[in-house]
């Protein structure tokens, strides 16, 4: 076997190839930006939403698309506040897919129109290992501000809040989940959102 010297233009490809495939797998390498994963997810939304006719297949394909990209434990975790310490691992479990459950109730009903729905990226904030996408959705008279907020993980950034005209996501669902644990309990609230998604789940059939 013969080795490239390191002058020669075999060995400088040979570097770069090397250096290309390190930068994408070595843990903890950033491969892409914030921006980039956003505008990423968002589009593959969308093509999904313009290519399969039938509602049902595009919940689905999305459902997986979003699994991949939503920290729904992160989303869960914060979303209980002082509350998630005191579960167990079960009772944890069984939350994060309610949360999973809850968001994919809400986002299911606003999919058709966000099919044409044009995306105006506006640049990113970093902090530490957390980032903030800042875009506006852009409609008909009207111009919706929202931060999609991120945590880098070894899978890449995952998100687990969207801060939309303002309001957190998880904060709302916070002040919501605080007092109905406050006027019942944990069980209570759980109780309270098996029903909700039943009616939900009702509605749309």
């Amino acid at each position: 076997m013969t080795v490239s010297k390191p002058g020669s233009r075999m060995g400088r490809g040979l570097i770069l190839a090397l250096t290309v495939y390190l930068t994408m797998w070595v843990p903890g390498a950033k491969a892409a930006s914030s921006m980039d994963e956003v505008k990423g997810l968002i589009d593959q939304v969308q093509t999904i939403l313009q290519t399969n006719p039938v509602k049902s297949q595009r919940l689905c394909l999305i459902e997986k698309l979003a699994g991949k990209h939503l920290d729904y434990q992160e989303m869960a975790k914060r979303c209980l506040g002082s509350t998630w310490g005191t579960l167990n691992e079960g009772q944890k479990a069984e939350f994060v897919q309610l949360v999973s459950e809850l968001l994919t109730a809400h986002y299911a009903k606003h999919l058709d129109g966000f099919a044409k729905t044009k995306v105006d990226y506006q640049g990113e904030t970093c902090h530490g290992d957390s980032s903030e996408v800042h875009l506006a959705i852009i409609r008909p008279n009207d111009r919706i501000p929202v931060g999609v907020r991120l945590l880098q993980k070894p899978e890449g950034g995952m998100i687990y809040d969207l801060n939309i005209d303002g309001v957190s996501l998880v904060s709302n669902f916070r002040t919501q989940f605080s007092r109905a644990i406050q006027l019942s309990s944990y069980h209570g609230l759980v109780a309270r959102l098996r029903a909700h998604l039943k009616t939900v789940g009702n509605a749309s059939g």
